[in-house]
């Protein structure tokens, strides 16, 4: 994350002559650090990691041009899932500051 500063929303006129500009880098941003980050695995969070996360199913199969994704809304199924392993490591020893804390920070996630 950058420097974060205080500031002021702008309008929405203001937002969106920006549009374009965010729509693009946005996609072009994800698009690098999934590339970087797809092949991690089995890496252990440590305290005060926090994961910001979007949930999706793809519909289609690899090269077809008519390949999407939509968002998709199983926060609640996921967060009962995440929570029962968090229980299952500390029913088996580990200890409570080494486990995650899993909460939705709005919405539906």
């Amino acid at each position: 994350m950058g420097f974060l500063h205080e500031s002021e929303p702008l309008t929405w006129a203001q937002a969106m002559s920006s549009l374009k500009y965010v729509r693009d880098h946005g996609i072009e941003q994800f698009l690098m650090i999934f590339e970087r980050c797809s092949g991690i695995e089995g890496d252990p969070f440590r305290w005060g990691d926090e994961v910001e996360h979007q949930v999706f199913t793809l519909h289609g199969k690899p090269g077809d041009s008519a390949r999407s994704a939509k968002v998709s809304l199983r926060s609640p199924e996921m967060l009962a899932e995440l929570k029962k392993t968090e229980e299952q490591l500390l029913a088996g020893g580990t200890r409570v500051e080494e486990i995650c804390e899993w909460v939705p920070e709005y919405g539906r996630w």
